[in-house]
């Protein structure tokens, strides 16, 4: 879609006097990379905010199809009603709507006259003439019920002007809303263009409008927020699991030392592979966190089960990394290799999942490598640490039962 987008730009611009824009479907949802908008109840400072963030976003390289919903105004008839000369003339705003719609554009279907044939009615809409709908004057000679007795000019309650009018009015929280949109150009990623946006001075605002995201950028910081408060909750219930199996509030600080450099390499496959942060990478990330603390817990609970036989801190960990690190290769090997197809982009629909097969690869890899020397570190550090705090806090003292002291007799 890229490339067909970048040929057809230059046959398009070469057109005149009418506007084009790319509109994408992404999850059955169609719209720009980066939709923001501008809040506020003053119409006009809202409008003005836009336009010109949309000029500003229009310099920008990594932007195309820069369109904001403010400059879709049209050519249209405005009736201003006069609150006093309707109260005083008996005019409903009611009356005076029904003349001037009967007047140009006829009355409701319901209402219209019909001619009868044999097998058919033909409905009869009565309007002004094409040339009369655009002079000022036959419309402002227009008569226009009053309650109070024979009809009046329109020009007599109202004034009748043409201008330009909003094809669209937009509203956000009960406020008057106009939506800017742009889409990324190729090579640029979504949260690079984001970011070159939302520093414009022209995405400041001003008196009267405010900036709000809107539409896929919304959308993208909601779902961050999610996966963010997800990957919180997941690291809180793996530390309480893993409490509950070791019987240690320390330890488990050390086997989760491996996910920081995990999410790293995640970063890193996803730069290497020119992969955008994604749904799916999102998703690769919460996949990490699991994989990643397997290798972990093999190698601390390798360890922590030769100091309970009696060996000493050092060269159980010495031991531990000899004898652990073969299976904990051999697993993120096959683990990455299982993610291959998923970051060359094989299969249907294959370019969605690049960026969760990246991800688990770079993370996998990376923490694996480090995992070996960090985690072993980190548990010299914690053990330390234990020892320290378990000076503070007072020994339980060995309780003997009474049965248990006595001596049977011989």
């Amino acid at each position: 879609s890229y490339a067909i987008q970048q040929e057809m730009r230059p046959i398009l611009s070469e057109f005149p006097n009418y506007r084009a824009a790319f509109i994408q479907d992404q999850g059955g949802q169609s719209g720009s990379d980066i939709t923001v908008q501008f809040v506020g109840q003053d119409p006009a400072a809202v409008n003005a905010a836009a336009d010109q963030l949309a000029a500003a976003m229009s310099r920008l390289d990594s932007l195309a199809d820069v369109r904001s919903t403010s400059a879709l105004r049209r050519p249209e008839i405005q009736v201003l009603p006069r609150q006093e000369d309707m109260a005083r003339l008996g005019v409903t705003s009611t009356a005076l709507a029904a003349a001037m719609r009967i007047a140009t554009s006829g009355d409701a279907e319901q209402n219209l006259p019909k001619f009868d044939l044999a097998d058919r009615q033909i409905p009869i809409r009565v309007t002004l003439r094409p040339d009369q709908r655009s002079d000022l004057d036959a419309l402002r000679s227009l008569p226009v019920q009053s309650s109070l007795g024979p009809p009046v000019r329109i020009d007599a309650v109202a004034d009748v002007q043409f201008s330009l009018g909003e094809a669209t009015i937009e509203r956000r929280d009960r406020e008057r809303a106009v939506t800017v949109g742009a889409n990324v150009r190729p090579g640029t990623e979504l949260s690079t263009a984001q970011s070159e946006v939302f520093s414009l001075p022209e995405a400041q605002g001003g008196a009267g409008a405010r900036l709000a995201a809107g539409g896929q950028t919304e959308d993208f910081a909601e779902m961050t927020a999610a996966f963010g408060n997800a990957m919180i909750w997941g690291i809180i219930l793996i530390y309480i699991v893993l409490v509950l199996l070791f019987r240690d509030f320390f330890q488990p600080i050390t086997i989760m030392t491996a996910l920081p450099l995990s999410i790293g390499g995640a970063f890193l496959g996803l730069i290497i592979a020119n992969q955008p942060l994604s749904l799916f990478a999102f998703i690769g990330l919460l996949m990490l966190m699991g994989l990643v603390t397997k290798n972990s817990i093999l190698l601390v609970d390798f360890a922590v089960e030769r100091m309970h036989a009696g060996m000493k801190r050092n060269e159980a960990l010495m031991e531990a990394g000899m004898k652990r690190a073969r299976p904990i290769i051999m697993t993120t090997f096959a683990m990455s290799g299982g993610m291959i197809p998923a970051a060359a982009g094989w299969g249907v629909d294959g370019t969605l999942r690049q960026g969760m097969g990246a991800a688990v690869i770079g993370g996998l890899m990376l923490s694996t490598l480090l995992s070996l020397v960090f985690v072993p570190a980190m548990f010299v550090l914690i053990d330390k640490l234990e020892r320290w705090v378990q000076t503070f806090l007072p020994k339980p003292t060995p309780h003997t039962s009474e049965e248990g002291a006595r001596t049977p007799a011989e």
